[in-house]
């Protein structure tokens, strides 16, 4: 399973049909596939804090290039009046990233 190859390895290898998709760590091939780190929030029912998007779950969520911009958003968040009850840093997952390049792409490079 794709997430054990996550606990144990530092680069990895994306193939199909003998082809090499993708190679690198997992943030150089998540980055080339397009997939980002989601900053995800949960504020108090009624709150909808500027830039994100709020999810089906009752989460709010924005994509964030670094996990360097989290204290920023917190910060921004609760000075806009929002309480923040939980915050999480999403990062793509080997699973998120075989999935854009082989199944998603019909097999193509992103």
């Amino acid at each position: 399973q794709l997430r054990y190859a996550q606990d144990v390895c530092s680069r990895y290898g994306i193939l199909e049909k003998g082809s090499l998709l993708a190679y690198g760590t997992l943030e150089a091939i998540s980055r080339d596939a397009g997939l980002h780190m989601r900053a995800s929030l949960r504020l108090r029912e009624g709150d909808s804090p500027a830039g994100f998007e709020r999810g089906g779950d009752g989460w709010w969520y924005a994509d964030v290039l670094s996990e360097d911009e989290m204290p920023k958003l917190i910060r921004e968040a609760v000075t806009g009046g929002h309480e923040i009850y939980e915050a999480r840093l999403i990062r793509p997952t080997l699973e998120d990233v075989y999935f854009k390049y082989v199944s998603l792409n019909g097999g193509k490079q992103p």
